[in-house]
């Protein structure tokens, strides 16, 4: 059975209600979250990380083109496709993705891959902009 797709068609995904929130949380529990157009990144906060002296930097939101938002969209999906990458439980070295919201929101416990390391890299590459 093929993956229902996440995407939609067009590359607007503010259209497409499933598509309008995306939650990713790397492996430091630093969080980004996509959704009207924006990317918002809450980092760690040394008070709340287990060493005690982790920070994720500084909490950003930036605008993003509809290109950069299907560029989002498109990785997200490939983890979400990517059945090989999913885990039952989060450990050490593991990330989450969180598509849409509410009832209809979809989680994936992704490990440590090219797939994962692309999402996350385009994040951050976003915030340097």
């Amino acid at each position: 059975m093929a993956p229902t797709s996440l995407i939609p068609a067009s590359s607007s995904l503010q259209q497409y209600p499933e598509m309008e929130t995306i939650k990713y949380v790397d492996f430091n529990n630093n969080v980004y979250t996509i959704a009207g157009g924006k990317l918002h990144y809450a980092p760690m906060k040394v008070e709340n990380s287990s060493s005690g002296i982790y920070s994720g930097g500084d909490e950003q939101l930036i605008t993003l083109s509809e290109e950069q938002l299907a560029m989002i969209g498109e990785k997200a999906q490939a983890i979400a496709d990517t059945l090989s990458l999913h885990l039952e439980q989060r450990q050490m070295l593991t990330a989450v993705l969180f598509v849409g919201e509410g009832e209809d929101r979809k989680k994936f416990i992704v490990a440590r891959s090219e797939l994962q390391g692309g999402l996350e890299k385009l994040l951050k590459d976003l915030m340097a902009q």
